[in-house]
Parts: structure tokens; C-alpha cells; sequence
């Protein structure tokens, strides 16, 4: 996958069973998704906030508990391109040993604002996605 972020998991995160509470995990991946438009900005040469895409649906497979003290690792990537929405694919593992804890999709919908309802995706987001698939985090 293109793109991976980092980040340790978090006190707040980490429930009275002492792992991370599921609700966690749907944050964890906005952040990959931050990460990701930011990484699509830069291939575009746009401001991050010039991609107008709405959350539609989340998906997670949970696969084994994380717990504090772990660092969490997420690659993601756009899995799919319809014609106003697109599907991001999640991986994400513990940094230090490279176990899968979750796996994940979520579906974006690009939308007009003005108009309030879904748009089509532009060619040039799509050329953006080519581009980032391209390349590999440093």
C-alpha cells in the first residue's frame, strides 16, 4: 500500500479490559485517511482541502487486541474508483512486530456542497490516485 502513518496508541484509547476499545479503531483510520489526502495533495498539487468527499460506510475486520504501550502502523490505499465514490483499503499493524491487528474499507463519496448531493469524481483526483499508487511511503 502507497501509504502508511504511525502513531502510539493512546491512554484514552484503552478500555477497562486494558486493550483498545473498537471505537478507536474507526479513529485510527481517519487518521491514514488525513494522511493519505495529504500524500494525494501533493501528487495534485492541491490544498488537502479541495477534495469535497463525505464518509459513507466503514468496514473492520478485527483481528488480535491492541493495547497501550503499542504502536500502531496503517497502509492504506484507493482499492476502488466508481464514478462518485471510492473505496479505501486498510491495513493495520503493531510497528514493532508486524502482526496484523485489523483489517478495513471505507467507502467516500464525492460531493457537491452547493448543490447537496453526491458528484462525479473529477479525472484529476483519479490521476492523483495513479500517481501516489506509484510511489512508496519514505
Amino acid at each position: 500500500m502507497p501509504v502508511t502513518t504511525r502513531f502510539p496508541v493512546r491512554y484514552r484509547e484503552v478500555d477497562m479490559m486494558g486493550h483498545v476499545n473498537n471505537a478507536a479503531y474507526v479513529s485510527y483510520l481517519e487518521d491514514a485517511r488525513v494522511a493519505y489526502v495529504r500524500r494525494l495533495g501533493a501528487a495534485a498539487q492541491l490544498d488537502p482541502s479541495a477534495f469535497p468527499f463525505i464518509l459513507a460506510r466503514v468496514e473492520v475486520d478485527y483481528r488480535a487486541p491492541l493495547h497501550l504501550g503499542d504502536e500502531v502502523e496503517i497502509a492504506i490505499e484507493v482499492a476502488r474508483i466508481g464514478r462518485s465514490s471510492f473505496d479505501f483499503a486498510y491495513r493495520m499493524t503493531r510497528a514493532r512486530e508486524p502482526s496484523l491487528v485489523a483489517e478495513a474499507r471505507t467507502v467516500q463519496v464525492w460531493y457537491d456542497y452547493a448543490k447537496g448531493a453526491s458528484a462525479e469524481i473529477p479525472p484529476w483526483f483519479r490521476d492523483a490516485v495513479a500517481r501516489v499508487a506509484g510511489e512508496r511511503t519514505p
